[in-house]
């Protein structure tokens, strides 16, 4: 048996010795604190440094600042092996006291191209209070690029407050392009101006596919991936699952600088929104928050992937999946875009064959490539902006305008935003703006920051079209050399709110009218326009620029210009539309606009209410007049607001008797009529020549300062079925010989005096009575309170 035994093990030996070899890897070895030389050139991307070691790692911190560096990851490094809590008390793995962790020096400002090769850097230890940028690398100038690589379990602090310095993870200020990184499960902590999961300042450059956790906390600006972007910088598939608290401006993606940023297919998991301040353009993202505003995160899910159709035909974006924890995250393929795209923007939306029946996905814009015209109706209002455009198109565009249609712009995004651009500086593109047969067009474009409204090469307006712009200090037009109104009816009215300003960058070489009933041509400072054969040039500071505003409109405008802009009228004047047509005919037909030439309608009309007790000022009314006005053949139509003013409320005054001294409830042997006068507690009283005031309350009333009752005079004050109080801090005060006596006709009413004061000295009898009246007041004999002496 024990032979058999023998003979069973030497053949499993035998079988184990003819199997292949397998060579088990062994993890990487943790970091001392030491640096050694790595091997290849770090000279190109064929030849980088190697890094495989912590050594070889911090030897990179020995190279000199402004080189250029190419260097690649070959294994995980770990620089120190263990737990960091929020303070930065290091625990190695396999320990329960706490110790000290190899601190990590940053390397020089240079420009660094680092492959990570799907490696990670594991344990960083950096605690600073140098005047410096603080990260795995200080400065990543322009040039640099770090792709595939991820820095985890590390702690990150800086304590400098008073300079203009970064903390980042990766790097403190950087230049650099970022693809497919993370920083997963790291605690940043700083009280400089800019912190960030990724990058504490990004001057330029891009992330994509850059996602983070752990925590980033501090003073200033704080950001999941950057703290503070100051200068352009766009951010594709990216997310953040860091919770970011305190700072003055913290953002999941971005906390400072959001004007200079550009935000794709991003997601912020974390804490907070997506920027700390109103980002540049952000598309395609999302805040946890808003996952059941979506119905739910399948259907936000499908709305993303839809989503990535309407995104410009940017490149390099993802598709979204769930991710592990029921979020949608944009971790899928590469997106394949088959949109055919035409080089046309509107309200930040690039026109295509997806979207050109339905740009805006409201029914109010549509585009046809073969005549390049975009159809605008009725209530477009355009905001977005597409590279600080909110129309932009490469070359002609005709704008079909059917009603109203606003180009409203607010853009805070330094020099150089134009709301409509047809191209290159200097408008390389021809416009032309025109109503549909038998409708009317009003197109408006306005700018609340220094904006140029529109750059184009040549302006045609034809049909019953009014163009209006309006800028604030910057021209209305950066360029248009050629103005052509090819109707009787077009209007162009452009404005700089600025006195000292320009309405065009350069002066018009042409203006076309039409042969028959051309309009004229009108410029000078605001609402002061003067009527001239030809556009002249304001030459005060040797400028050869257009007057501030300048018009090209039918005559008629010389009517409409004399019109009100609102009408105000008195309840008792006009309160329904018959008597608001005549008043309001009367109030605009005087001067050159006559029954002739004009037609007047009221509508809109809401009448306004009187006031009354409960409502003792009133509603106030409101309604609209239409002006129709003629010229020369020509009609134009405005409208103007009207407001009915209510007629305010008056207590009417009301009598009943006076019943003296100690007369019974119901013994009326003596009394005598007088009429009360409505009082509201605040307005002066009329004692008139013999000193007796009679006052009855309008509402209820607590007095806010003290109510003096002069020596001498006598007041009634009939409750009415109010409630008379003092505020508890204010009193009646009552002079020598006074008299207070209250009353109540209507029944119900409460008298609260915290305190009836006699003042100042000497004074002898003061005397508040309490009387009947009607007998709805209980009567009292009068109160005799003694004299106060000093």
């Amino acid at each position: 048996m024990k032979k058999r035994i023998l003979s069973i093990l030497l053949c499993c030996v035998m079988l184990v010795g003819l199997l292949p070899t397998v060579a088990l890897a062994a993890g990487p070895d943790v970091w001392d604190g030491s640096t050694k030389a790595p091997s290849g050139g770090g000279k190109s991307e064929s030849d980088p440094y190697l890094i495989s070691t912590g050594e070889e790692l911090a030897w990179l911190a020995t190279l000199a600042a402004e080189g250029n560096y190419y260097v690649k990851l070959t294994n995980d490094i770990i620089l120190n092996e263990g737990t960091f809590d929020q303070s930065g008390n290091f625990t190695k793995t396999g320990e329960t006291a706490a110790s000290t962790p190899h601190a990590w020096t940053p390397t020089q400002d240079a420009v660094w191209h680092i492959d990570g090769g799907n490696h990670y850097i594991s344990g960083m230890y950096i605690n600073s209070n140098d005047n410096d940028d603080v990260g795995l690398f200080s400065n990543l100038k322009g040039g640099s690029y770090v792709k595939n690589l991820t820095i985890k379990n590390s702690y990150v602090t800086a304590s400098q407050s008073d300079k203009f310095f970064g903390v980042g993870v990766f790097a403190g200020q950087s230049s650099s392009n970022f693809t497919n990184c993370a920083g997963e499960n790291n605690i940043v902590s700083a009280s400089r101006y800019a912190t960030g999961g990724i990058v504490g300042y990004s001057n330029s450059g891009s992330f994509n596919g850059v996602h983070t956790s752990g925590s980033i906390s501090g003073g200033k600006s704080l950001g999941g991936l950057v703290g503070w972007v100051f200068g352009d910088t766009v951010f594709k598939n990216c997310w953040n699952e860091a919770r970011v608290s305190g700072g003055n401006a913290s953002g999941g993606i971005v906390g400072n600088g959001g004007s200079h940023s550009d935000l794709y297919n991003c997601a912020n998991l974390g804490s907070g929104g997506i920027t700390g301040s109103t980002g540049r353009t952000i598309k395609n993202c999302y805040n946890l928050s808003e996952v059941e505003s979506y119905g739910g995160a399948d259907k936000l899910l499908a709305t993303l992937n839809d989503n990535l159709y309407e995104m410009d035909g940017m490149s390099d974006l993802n598709n979204w999946v769930m991710g592990t924890d029921g979020y949608p995250l944009p971790t899928g393929e590469r997106f394949v875009d088959t949109t055919v795209y035409y080089d046309v923007w509107l309200d930040g939306v690039r026109v295509g064959d997806r979207n050109q029946n339905d740009i805006l996905k409201n029914g109010l814009a549509s585009y046809d490539k073969n005549t390049k015209t975009l159809y605008l109706h009725d209530g477009l209002v355009v905001t977005n902006p597409y590279n600080k455009r909110l129309l932009y198109t490469e070359g002609d565009i005709n704008l079909c305008v059917d009603g109203s249609v606003e180009f409203r712009s607010a853009q805070k995004v330094g020099s150089g935003p134009i709301v409509i651009d047809l191209g290159e500086v200097g408008g390389s593109g021809n416009l032309k703006i025109y109503a549909p047969t038998g409708k009317s067009a009003a197109v408006t474009v306005t700018c609340e920051q220094s904006e140029y409204g529109i750059d184009v090469r040549s302006l045609t307006l034809d049909g019953d079209v009014s163009l209006t712009v309006r800028t604030k200090d910057t021209p209305c037009f950066a360029n248009c050399n050629t103005i052509t109104l090819l109707s009787s009816e077009a209007v162009l009215d452009a404005e700089n709110g600025d006195e000292d300003g320009r309405s065009m960058l350069n002066s018009v070489s042409k203006v076309i009218l039409p042969s028959t009933n051309p309009q004229k041509l009108y410029e000078g400072i605001g609402a002061e326009l003067d009527c001239v054969e030809q556009f002249t040039t304001q030459d005060d500071n040797g400028y050869d620029c257009m007057y501030p505003h300048i018009r090209i409109a039918p005559e008629v405008y010389t009517l409409i210009d004399t019109l009100p802009k609102s009408l105000t009228v008195s309840m008792t004047e006009a309160n329904t539309q018959t008597a608001l047509s005549t008043w309001a005919a009367g109030k605009i037909r005087k001067g050159d606009i006559t029954a002739s030439n004009s037609e007047i309608t009221v509508s809109d009309v809401v009448p306004a209410v009187a006031g009354s007790e409960t409502n003792q000022s009133g509603t106030d009314g409101s309604f609209t007049v239409t002006v129709k006005l003629t010229k020369n053949g020509i009609s134009k139509t405005t409208t103007i607001p009207g407001t009915i003013t209510a007629t305010a409320y008056t207590a009417p005054p009301h009598t009943h008797c006076i019943c003296g001294g100690d007369t019974a409830v119901g013994d009326h042997t003596t009394h005598t009529d007088v009429t009360y006068q409505p009082w509201d507690g605040t307005s002066a009283i009329d004692y008139g020549d013999d000193n007796t005031a009679y006052v009855c309350l309008t509402d209820n009333v607590t007095i806010q300062s003290n109510l003096e009752i002069e020596a001498g005079r006598t007041l009634y004050l009939c409750l009415n079925g109010k409630t008379f109080a003092s505020s508890g801090t204010t009193k009646i005060e009552m002079r020598e010989n006074s008299h207070f006596i209250l009353c109540d006709c209507a029944g119900g009413g409460t008298a609260i005096l915290e305190t009836v004061a006699a003042a100042p000295s000497h004074w002898t009898t003061l005397t508040v009575s309490l009387i009947c009246t009607a007998a709805k007041f209980p009567a009292t004999k009068p109160i005799a309170m003694p004299a106060r002496s000093s």
